[in-house]
C-alpha cells in the first residue's frame, strides 16, 4: 500500500506540473460546464450502480488567448488510471 501511495503522489505531482506548463502557453477557458449520467444500471440487488458520465464544456474565445481555438488539441492525463494499484 505504501508503494501505491508514493506512486500516486509522484503521478499527481507530475500532472500538476504538466497542468501548469499547459496553462501558461495555452490558456483555454470555458464559460460553462454541463454534466449528466446515462446508461444507468443498478447491480447486485441495488447495492451498486454503473453509469456513463457525460460532460460538456462551452469554449469561451473572448476569455482565452488570442491564438487559442476550440479545435486545439488538449490532453488531460488520468492520474487514477496511471497508478492502478
Amino acid at each position: 500500500m505504501r508503494i501505491c501511495t508514493v506512486a500516486l503522489s509522484v503521478v499527481l505531482a507530475a500532472v500538476f506540473l504538466i497542468g501548469i506548463f499547459l496553462l501558461i502557453p495555452f490558456p483555454l477557458l470555458f464559460s460553462s460546464e454541463t454534466e449528466f449520467k446515462e446508461d444507468i444500471d443498478f447491480l447486485s440487488e441495488g447495492n451498486f450502480v454503473h453509469y456513463r458520465n457525460n460532460k460538456s464544456w462551452v469554449f469561451s474565445p473572448e476569455l482565452s488567448c488570442f491564438t487559442c481555438g476550440h479545435d486545439d488539441p488538449l490532453v488531460l492525463p488520468n492520474a487514477a488510471y496511471m497508478v492502478r494499484c
